[in-house]
Parts: C-alpha cells; sequence; structure tokens
C-alpha cells in the first residue's frame, strides 16, 4: 500500500484549500489512484464542511472518506491551529476504509453527549471534537461538529470506520507526573472534597506540590486532577483502570472541587501536568509503540488542544516525538477536546488532556 499526506493552510476556509490538499498529496502518489482518505478539517470550515468533502471525493473519485472538523490539523509537515488548513492521508493499494471490521474501529465525534455506547461493543480509538469535550455526560449541547464516514457527513455527530488488512497498535501520553501517596477520601459533599484521611484536602494537596508550584497564588489548579484507583495508581492508569478528574477549585473552607463526584472510602493520588513530565512521558510511550509495531505503514494522532503548541508554548513537542520515533512515516491527526482510547474488555474510555498515537501496520499473513 502507498500512502501519502499534505498539509496546508491558506486565508479562507474554502473548498479551493481541500483541492490543493488533495493535489499536493496525489504528486505523492506518482501516478497511483487514491482509494480511499482521511480528511481532517480546520474549525473554519464548521459551516462548508460539507463543500469541502464533495470536492475531495470529486478529485479522488472515491467515497471512503472519513474525518471530521477538529479545533488543529497536523501532519509529519507539522501542525496548524490558528488559521484555516486541510490534512489529508490518501491510501492506495487494495487497502482502504471499511464501515465495518474485526480490528480497532477509527471513531470521531461531534458531540460528546451521544458517546455512552460507546463504552461497550468493538474496540474503539479516535477523538471528540465536541467544543464540550470532558465526559460521557448527558446534557444540552450544541449542534454537533461535523464529522464523517464513507464520504457522508454524519448526521447524529459520530463516524466509524476500519482498516481492512491492517493491525492497529496504539499509545496514550496522559501527560501525569503522579505526586505523593494515595490518601484516602473522608468527606464528601456533593462535588466539593472535603477531608482526606480526617485532614483539610487543599492541605494534603499542598504538601505534595513541588516547592515553586506551592508558592503560587492562585494554586495552579488547572495542571492539577485527582487520580481515583483501586491499588497501585501507575498501574490503574496504564490499564485504564483509574478515574481522571479534574480539579476546579480550591474554597475557603480549605475543600476543593472536583468536576466529578467522589465517594468516601476511595483513593486519590494528586497528578500534575506540565511540559517537562508530558514530553518525557510521550518520548517513552511512543519508544514502547516502536516496540510492538516497529515497520508501519501509516500513523494517526489525537491530541487534546490543550497539549501540543499550546501546551508547550511555541512548538508541538508531542508531535515532534512521534515523528522522531518514526521518521518519514506518513502521519495524520488533529486536536480536539476528548480522545477515545481502547479499553481491555471493548469499547472505548474519553480521555482530556491527552494524546493517543496509532500505527497502522499490514496483517503479518498478508505480507
Amino acid at each position: 500500500m502507498t500512502v501519502a499526506t499534505a498539509l496546508v493552510a491558506g486565508v479562507d476556509a474554502t473548498p479551493q484549500l481541500a483541492e490543493e490538499a488533495v493535489r499536493v498529496a496525489l504528486e505523492k502518489l506518482e501516478g497511483q489512484h487514491p482509494r480511499a482518505a482521511l480528511v481532517f478539517l480546520s474549525e473554519e470550515f464548521n459551516r462548508n464542511a460539507r463543500e469541502a468533502l464533495r470536492s475531495v471525493s470529486r478529485i479522488t473519485a472515491t467515497t471512503q472518506i472519513a474525518g471530521a472538523v477538529a479545533m488543529g490539523v497536523c501532519t509529519e509537515e507539522g501542525w496548524v491551529v490558528d488559521r484555516p488548513a486541510v490534512a489529508i492521508l490518501l491510501l492506495c493499494g487494495d487497502d482502504g476504509l471499511a464501515p465495518t471490521g474485526t480490528g480497532l474501529h477509527l471513531s470521531l465525534a461531534g458531540t460528546a453527549h451521544l458517546l455512552s455506547d460507546w463504552q461497550s461493543g468493538p474496540p474503539r480509538f479516535g477523538g471528540c471534537f465536541s467544543r464540550l469535550g470532558g465526559g460521557f455526560a448527558h446534557r444540552q449541547a450544541p449542534p454537533a461538529t461535523p464529522v464523517w464516514s464513507h464520504g457522508r457527513l454524519a448526521s447524529d455527530g459520530r463516524a466509524e470506520v476500519c482498516f481492512p488488512g491492517m493491525d492497529i497498535d496504539w499509545g496514550v501520553s496522559l501527560g501525569l507526573e503522579l505526586l505523593g501517596s494515595s490518601s484516602l477520601v473522608t468527606g464528601v459533599e456533593g462535588y466539593d472534597l472535603h477531608t482526606l484521611g480526617q485532614r483539610p484536602a487543599l492541605e494534603v494537596l499542598k504538601e505534595v506540590l513541588p516547592d515553586d508550584l506551592r508558592q503560587r497564588s492562585p494554586l495552579p489548579l488547572h495542571q492539577l486532577v485527582a487520580v481515583i484507583a483501586d491499588g497501585n495508581p501507575e498501574e490503574a492508569l496504564a490499564a485504564g483502570r483509574a478515574r481522571i478528574v479534574p480539579v476546579l477549585a480550591g474554597n475557603l473552607d480549605r475543600s476543593l472541587t472536583l468536576a466529578r463526584r467522589v465517594t468516601p472510602g476511595a483513593q486519590i493520588t494528586w497528578g500534575l501536568r506540565q511540559p517537562s513530565g508530558a514530553q518525557h512521558e510521550m518520548s517513552a510511550t511512543l519508544a514502547r509503540l516502536r516496540q510492538k509495531a516497529p515497520h508501519p505503514e501509516f500513523g494517526l494522532m489525537f491530541s487534546c488542544i490543550g497539549r501540543g503548541p499550546y501546551f508547550y508554548g511555541s512548538d508541538d513537542l508531542d508531535l515532534r516525538a512521534f515523528r522522531d520515533a518514526y521518521p518519514g512515516m506518513p502521519l495524520i491527526g488533529a486536536y480536539g477536546s476528548g480522545q477515545l482510547v481502547p479499553t481491555p474488555n471493548g469499547g472505548a474510555r474519553l480521555l482530556n488532556n491527552s494524546v493517543l498515537a496509532a500505527v497502522a501496520s499490514r496483517h503479518a499473513a498478508a505480507s
């Protein structure tokens, strides 16, 4: 199979920009005809995604097209998060995209409140591009962000495809550094966590913070999460058994307001997100992925818009690590509000502030 990508940015989000991206990718195929395409459009295409999709289908002469409008897009050539852009990956040969299959389903969600049944069934990976992000909650939501499969916009805000003949391996970077040891939840009222081991929750949190963060006023709560797990929290995170709950506020009564309810008797370990730790974890994640899949055909990356260049300050060091791990590999990705990661028992869990790196390799029996 031959694979080619293109990343094109412009001033206006027009179908012509999508056409230019297709032509750039086609030139790399040197006369081969694409059978399928992955297409990610920047958020400026929200109103005219249908027209851009039609242009891609017309030029490639295929309806095997999947993708989404995202908050930013990337390929192995770089990233764009601040202006209209199109990222495309063309697939040639016998392999393409199928509506169903036995392997991992590439799943794209334009709205968070429709994801509850994706927690079971076939194993899934992909991204959520809803402006609401965070969780499988049922709540009032704005119109779904456009997502598509089989060359058509999905009417229910979600799309799925499979890669016949390909094995998908993946790794996820949570970007978390665990702080201190676990503490027992002893006092809760609604979303407010009052005590851990009979001590004020805010005091327990401050004790495990690095000195430079402890001295900040206000505390950098946006970088902190509560990791709720039975047993070893590192093992629980790696296995997908831990709950990751953002910290929303520190209160005058020394309680902490969390984004989700916790119950007395639960074990909490604090997690910190900062660039140095996240960069190291992403590199380690990709090293493990390369051991499982040393020579893939192409890669996919689904990153939180809170990571990438906004998180690191000037460049997407997660994308750079992916390119360094697989030099020259065609790669396409999108920045969204959530990352869908397979669970051991099927289905998927929805993460935030994470990066999912996946690679597609041809079945060993077909090589």
